[in-house]
């Protein structure tokens, strides 16, 4: 997270459930912990506040919890518009971007 914050010069927010809480001590990372079941329309106002409140027209989105994926998948076109989007296990494989 701190080597893509600073690539990226952005703060990042982070789609997760339990499992990535310990990112909550890092500057300049937002959690979105809710359940994956939400439904699509729910999440996109939520992830749509936390985009306005960051001040940066493109901050990180990254996918840490695979119960998501489904939203991220219907709604890619309208999160890329917003967000930078990355999977939390391409972070953690070392994947360059």
């Amino acid at each position: 997270m701190r080597r893509m914050g600073r690539e990226y010069g952005v703060p990042c927010t982070v789609l997760t459930g339990k499992r990535a809480l310990t990112l909550r001590f890092l500057p300049d990372v937002k959690l979105v912990f809710a359940p994956a079941t939400l439904g699509d329309e729910v999440m996109l106002k939520v992830l749509g506040s936390l985009c306005d409140e960051s001040g940066f027209r493109l901050p990180l989105l990254i996918e840490c919890d695979g119960a998501y994926h489904g939203f991220v998948h219907r709604n890619r076109t309208l999160l890329e518009k917003k967000f930078i989007l990355r999977d939390a296990s391409d972070i953690l494989g070392g994947k360059r971007f």
